[in-house]
């Protein structure tokens, strides 16, 4: 459980914004001076041409070596940068797990909704009360639903004070979590006072470009109001022809398809620091039943 613990922490902890080892080696390597030399004029005498061209020879040479030296020490500073950096957060995150209590760790595990944190209904804003309820209960994150999104400023403003209750109490960022697919799943998109373009149901994308083109542009609004994790993509493979909860909201019925639309749409909302997940696990686009409403099953295995 520890492990698992500090890996929870670290998800907190650590911004996808931050550069990392493989944006610095492509750096590195796209820095190298051009180490083709011509000669531009013909010489008459061959022995000339000779020392010209072994001259050219040595100090292409030479500059391949001073590239591939640089790339090497980049290279080698970016790694220990990175290992630095990686001791640091083990410790961090030993620490402060070490002055948890075991109930708030257990609290640390959930992702609840504003009303189960509070006990009242419909919240659409987080005073005192709330406030309150978040110290008795430091869950892991929050899920907002339509109920609780009327505007773009009611809206910041609410998550904005949340997350400083929850600094201010347990000294870690919640999860701010929303289901924010595009389509018929989009609680922000669909609510014409945020006058958003929705981007329609992802079986209409054709591309991965498109794809990570539409978890980049609703990663770009949700990260502006405040939401720092994002329930999609839906990474289901639409295998069952009958099956209506899902639907467009696929990808696809190919398994191919699925997997790299998927990955391009994650890629786009983690540009803009928004945490995906890939749902549904282990997989509802065989289904013929609603989970919302029914047991929904699948022989596959």
């Amino acid at each position: 459980m520890k492990k698992f613990f500090i890996l929870f922490l670290a998800i907190l902890i650590l911004s996808t914004g931050c550069t990392s080892t493989g944006e610095l080696n492509d750096y590195a390597q796209n820095e190298g001076t051009d180490a083709d030399l011509e000669n531009s004029e013909e010489t008459a005498s061959s022995e000339i041409f000779s020392e010209s061209e072994n001259a050219s020879v040595s100090e292409s040479s030479a500059i391949g070596t001073d590239i591939i030296e640089k790339e090497k020490n980049s290279t080698a500073k970016t790694n220990a940068v990175a290992n630095n950096g990686s001791e640091i957060l083990d410790v961090n995150v030993e620490s402060t797990i070490s002055g948890m209590t075991l109930k708030e760790k257990i609290y640390q595990l959930f992702i609840l909704t504003p009303e189960q944190l509070t006990g009242s209904s419909a919240i659409t804003s987080a005073g005192n009360e709330f406030a309150d309820a978040l110290s008795k209960r430091p869950v892991g994150g929050l899920i907002f639903f339509s109920s609780n999104i009327v505007d773009p400023v009611q809206t910041s403003e609410m998550l904005e004070k949340i997350q400083n209750y929850a600094r201010e109490d347990e000294g870690l960022p919640l999860f701010l979590a929303i289901d924010e697919e595009g389509g018929k799943v989009s609680r922000l998109a669909k609510n014409s006072a945020f006058n958003l373009r929705n981007i329609g149901s992802m079986s209409k994308i054709r591309n991965v470009k498109e794809a990570y083109a539409a978890g980049n542009y609703i990663g770009k609004y949700l990260s502006d109001y405040g939401f720092n994790l994002d329930f999609a993509p839906d990474a289901d493979v639409l295998s069952a022809s009958a099956n209506k909860v899902i639907g467009d909201r696929s990808f696809g019925s190919n398994p191919q398809t699925v997997s790299e639309y998927a990955k391009a749409y994650s890629d786009g909302l983690h540009s803009n620091g928004i945490l995906s997940t890939f749902k549904h696990y282990p997989g509802h686009g065989g289904t013929i039943e609603d989970s919302h409403k029914d047991y929904a099953y699948s022989d596959k295995s």
